[in-house]
């Protein structure tokens, strides 16, 4: 009870300490998760973040890391301010998800040879909350091409994420049923460099 007569007058008297509004509703596995605060003009030295699992670490003023090793429903951040609960805010921990490749201008692993120059960039569509230090671009993979028949008409390395002038040609002579196979994806991102990814693209040519 007295804390909330403690948490009144201060909301009457002075700005408190807050969550940022860009903290996501939920967080990832393995990975570090940032958690951003509003100082609002408080002193930091009287400001203290907990949780009701793991460890935090401050990395300034403002801003809290976290890295969960398991997954939970409702982890709850709690924001004191000269030791007086002012906050709680409820997020859920979740693995990553395994996100697939896919070309921008395909439509659901199909594609006209009449658009195969529109093509575009191998890429992936990440959720919402996904870590944008996870976030990849991709810097090469391996191309390998059959005929309706499912005989190999051309297999290949690309860099980059797009196809080049030859391999557009060599597309744009597939009959439909043509297959185009991508494998060997290589992707880079701020938090790992680059990494080879178990996930491959198949696309089917049609008229």
């Amino acid at each position: 009870m007295l804390n909330i007569f403690i948490l009144v007058f201060f909301a009457l008297t002075s700005n408190l300490p807050g969550f940022s509004k860009d903290i996501s509703s939920t967080i990832y596995m393995g990975v570090e998760n940032k958690i951003a605060l509003h100082l609002n003009g408080c002193a930091a030295e009287d400001i203290n973040l907990k949780i009701n699992s793991g460890s935090l670490f401050k990395r300034d003023d403002s801003t809290y890391s976290f890295i969960p090793q398991v997954e939970m429903e409702d982890l709850k951040l709690k924001l004191y301010y000269k030791k007086v609960l002012v906050e709680v805010k409820t997020v859920s921990v979740k693995k990553i998800p395994d996100v697939a490749p896919y070309f921008v201008g395909e439509k659901m692993g199909k594609i006209k040879k009449s658009d195969i120059s529109s093509l575009g960039k191998l890429t992936f569509n990440y959720p919402k909350d996904y870590p944008e230090e996870m976030k990849s671009v991709v810097y090469s993979f391996n191309v390998f091409i059959t005929d309706l028949n499912g005989v190999a008409i051309y297999s290949g390395n690309m860099r980059g994420d797009s196809f080049d002038g030859q391999i557009t040609t060599v597309i744009s002579k597939l009959n439909k049923g043509g297959r185009i196979i991508i494998n060997n994806i290589i992707v880079q991102n701020l938090r790992s460099g680059h990494q080879r990814i178990n996930n491959s693209k198949e696309l089917m040519v049609e008229e």
